[in-house]
């Protein structure tokens, strides 16, 4: 009988490490095949850590999504199953999904500063998170969104934020960053954006040409003192109120429906291009006329606070809800409209 002899794995040959079942080099290898292997090693290991379970309370949740919860109950010291508690029964009061878990993995996520106070949201790698609502204890000067590569819907509003880096979330179709003390906003990292909601900052102009697939703005209570709605051909709903703004041009944006331009400084509005408007506020403008005789579909109007001597509302057959100054401006209507 013929006697059987260990083989020696060759120089460059692999073998398998029993530990963790990865494969690894003898000693002496090939320093190429050598880093190769131990990038695997930190994917595979990547992986299992995902592929992990971890139960709190009648939930079962991936390794990054369970480090989450652990790292806001260590802030809080709180046991992680009140603090997941506390995620899942959070209400944003906006028109905002409430924290949501699928496949163990948080994809919706809301986080208040009045139920759950952390001082930061910590940094957790490997999280998919799409839908992201944060309002935050501290005053954070900005926000790391590294960790939520996809997002597509960010609110954080009320922090106040000096800053927001949009680089790491280009997936991005809906951003509320109101309230906060933003001096300035780059929007060229987020080309999908849909609907902007920026107002109550500190902003002195506003690029919209990256984002053209915009239907919403509103930019109400900043600091802008020109807007260019050139590159926002699909813009349906405009608010711009209370900005120094003395002139607006709405003739790139025809599909209009809602405009919002109160307390500016514009001594005209030509209205001629935006046949589809039903709603108006102009009120606390410097207009001294006011022709409405391209806008029909006009619903809502609201034109108080102007030097207007005489307004022509005879041609909207749909409007039921008016505001103008009725001591110093002549009202032209219809017998039977009765405003």
């Amino acid at each position: 009988m013929s006697q059987e002899h260990p083989i020696t794995p060759a120089k460059n040959s692999l073998t398998i490490r029993p530990t963790n079942g990865l494969v690894s080099l003898p000693e002496g290898g090939s320093p190429a095949l050598s880093e190769i292997i131990s990038r695997s090693l930190v994917r595979i290991q990547a992986s299992r850590a995902l592929a992990t379970r971890h139960r709190i309370g009648e939930h079962e949740l991936c390794g990054p999504d369970y480090g989450l919860v652990c790292a806001f109950a260590e802030d809080l010291r709180l046991p992680p199953e009140e603090v997941l508690k506390r995620l899942l029964l959070l209400k944003s009061g906006y028109l905002f999904p409430d924290t949501r878990i699928e496949d163990g993995r948080f994809k919706e996520l809301l986080v208040d500063r009045e139920t759950l106070p952390i001082s930061s949201i910590p940094f957790i790698e490997g999280l998919v998170v799409e839908r992201l609502f944060l309002r935050l204890q501290e005053t954070p000067s900005g926000l790391d969104l590294s960790m939520f590569p996809n997002l597509t819907v960010l609110y954080c509003g009320w922090n106040p934020l000096t800053e927001l880096d949009l680089s790491q979330v280009p997936n991005l179709t809906v951003l509320w960053c109101g309230e906060n003390q933003l001096t300035e906003l780059d929007l060229s990292q987020v080309p999908n954006l849909t609907k902007l909601e920026c107002e109550g900052n500190q902003l002195t102009e506003l690029d919209l040409s990256q984002v053209s697939n915009l239907t919403k703005l509103d930019c109400d209570r900043n600091q802008l003192t020109e807007l260019d709605l050139s590159q926002v051909p699909n813009l349906t709903e405009l608010y711009c109120w209370e900005n120094p703004l003395t002139e607006l041009d709405l003739s790139q944006a025809p599909n209009l429906t809602v405009l919002s331009c109160g307390c500016n400084q514009l001594t005209e509005l030509d209205l001629s291009q935006v046949p589809n408007l039903t709603v108006l506020y102009c009120d606390g403008n410097q207009l001294t006329e006011l022709d409405l005789s391209q806008v029909p579909n006009l619903t809502e109007l609201y034109c108080d606070w102007n030097p207007l001597t005489e307004l022509d509302i005879s041609n909207l057959q749909n409007l039921n809800s008016l505001s103008y100054d009725e001591g110093k401006t002549r009202l032209i209507q219809r017998p039977d409209q009765n405003f």
